[in-house]
């Protein structure tokens, strides 16, 4: 061992070995005046240098404040923390003098990953892994591969999906962005009623189409400009078959048939599922005659179950005849035509990236 006193051009240090290349001295400080080497600390497996402010293991040159090298085929090989006690894992990243993040192992809580803001792992924890590979997003208690607390963006450009876990009175929304930035489609609630879900589909302009939710008096309502029914063409497999909806001021229900006259008379029996369907006070029947000599046909009695009819001028007549009948719907009678603009709308969702 060898302490030298400074001089302007002498080696100072600590010496253990003499021999600098070689790799089995166990430590050696020395500041030749910028030629020698500035520290050692040796073990068979390689240096740890230590240099103006830079620590390097395995490597004598670190390009960073601490430098990890190594240089095998291991797996498991690298840095460990390892806390012996029950305490956290832990590695604090800070600027100037201030914690910004802490990501480690949180013993206290069943051995979770975490990741958070400030000095330790449970101040303002973003990230949390699981031993069983779930992963929270704002939640320590992740259930899922993946749960989110809060909310959250997928955008490709300016289009994707958005989700927003709390938009008011803690009811959520999720969105889906076409490329112009305007929503495609967004599943929410009716404004005012966070119990009540809302679908809306928008067009090129953000603008509400079509959707479905349900109301204030807890009825499911669709709406759009069509209303169709789609089937495959039985005989063109290239080709569909498109039927519109029959619209009207009201919300009815129908049933029809065709029944025989015996002798100018006929008595019609609706099925049960229209009775129940039905209201029949707002009941009304078309009829048709179905042979050339009929004198003609009048209803003479309109009933829940059903309804009468006789031939006019007192005819005698024996022929089959077509009738339809349409109702309100028991409950809807009083369907409204004209509405507020604003009583269908759903909750606002904020434009947040």
């Amino acid at each position: 061992m060898r302490i030298n006193n400074p001089t302007a051009t002498a080696v100072d240090g600590l010496y253990v070995s003499a021999n600098t290349s070689s790799s089995s001295y166990a430590a050696i400080f020395a500041a030749n005046n910028g030629s020698g080497p500035a520290g050692y600390f040796s073990a068979t497996g390689g240096p740890a240098f230590i240099a103006q402010g830079r620590v390097g293991i395995g490597t004598t040159s670190p390009a960073t404040g601490l430098e990890l090298r190594l240089s095998n085929s291991a797996t498991n090989d690298g840095l460990r923390i390892h806390n012996a006690s029950s305490g956290d894992a832990v590695i604090r990243l800070a600027v100037g003098n201030t914690d910004r993040f802490a990501l480690g192992v949180d013993n206290s809580d069943g051995d979770k990953f975490k990741l958070g803001s400030g000095s330790d792992l449970t101040s303002g924890t973003a990230l949390t892994i699981q031993s069983n590979g779930f992963v929270g997003l704002g939640t320590t208690a992740p259930m899922s591969r993946l749960t989110v607390s809060g909310s959250f963006s997928g955008l490709n450009g300016t289009g994707g999906v958005r989700y927003f876990g709390t938009i008011a009175s803690g009811a959520g929304a999720f969105e889906v962005r076409g490329d112009n930035s305007f929503d495609n489609v967004a599943m929410t609630y009716l404004a005012g009623l966070p119990n009540h879900g809302y679908l809306a589909v928008q067009d090129a302009n953000g603008v509400i189409q079509a959707g479905a939710f349900v109301d204030a008096s807890g009825q499911g309502i669709i709406f759009g400009d069509q209303k169709n029914f789609r089937m495959p063409h039985p005989h063109d497999p290239e080709q569909e078959i498109w039927y519109g909806s029959l619209e009207g001021p009201e919300l009815a229900a129908y049933v029809r048939g065709t029944t025989e006259l015996v002798n100018g008379a006929a008595e019609v029996r609706f099925p049960e599922h229209f009775r129940l369907v039905a209201n029949p006070e707002t009941m009304t029947v078309i009829l048709t005659p179905l042979d050339a000599a009929s004198r003609g046909l009048a209803v003479v009695e309109k009933t829940a179950e059903g309804f009468r009819v006789r031939e006019l001028m007192q005819g005698q007549g024996t022929y089959a005849f077509d009738w339809e009948v349409k109702c309100v719907r028991r409950g809807h009678e009083d369907y409204r035509v004209l509405r507020p603009r604003d009583e269908a709308q759903p909750a606002y969702i904020p434009n947040r990236e």
